[in-house]
C-alpha cells in the first residue's frame, strides 16, 4: 500500500509575488537580508512583527479572495522565516 503524503511533503507552488518580488530585489542584496544584517540579533522581532501584520490585515487589505489568500501565504512565509530564524539563533530575548 502506497504511503500518503502529508501536507509538508508536498511541495508548494511558489508565487513570486511571496517568495521574491521584483521590487525586493532590484539590487544587489535582497531586502530581508539587508534587514536582517541591519538589525542582527533584532531580526527574529522583525519577522514576528511581519508575521503579525499580514495576519492582522488580510481580511481587510484585499477586495478579492485571491488576494486575501496572497497576504495569507505572506503570513505563512514569515512564519517560516521566523522559524528557521529561532532554529538558527535560538529566541529571541524580550526586555520589558
Amino acid at each position: 500500500m502506497e504511503k500518503m503524503k502529508t501536507p509538508s511533503a508536498i511541495p508548494a507552488k511558489r508565487d513570486p509575488l511571496i517568495d521574491k518580488p521584483s521590487h525586493y530585489t532590484a539590487t544587489t542584496i535582497e531586502a530581508i537580508d539587508y534587514i536582517s544584517d541591519t538589525l542582527q540579533d533584532g531580526h527574529g522581532f522583525y519577522l514576528e512583527g511581519s508575521l503579525k501584520k499580514y495576519l492582522h490585515r488580510w481580511r481587510f487589505k484585499s477586495e478579492t479572495t485571491e488576494g486575501k489568500i496572497r497576504d495569507l501565504k505572506k503570513a505563512e512565509w514569515f512564519l517560516k522565516k521566523l522559524i528557521e530564524d529561532i532554529e538558527e539563533h535560538g529566541v529571541p530575548e524580550c526586555h520589558m
